[in-house]
């Protein structure tokens, strides 16, 4: 994807945003299997 590429590719605000997305799919996931 170019979205994922652009984020890889800016260390500074990519990142950041990376991680936040990454972070609310896992915390996402976790609530799912949990509630069943």
């Amino acid at each position: 994807m170019q979205l994922s590429r652009l984020l890889l590719l800016d260390p500074s605000g990519g990142a950041i945003l990376w991680h936040c997305c990454s972070s609310l799919v896992l915390l996402y996931f976790c609530w799912f299997s949990y509630s069943g």
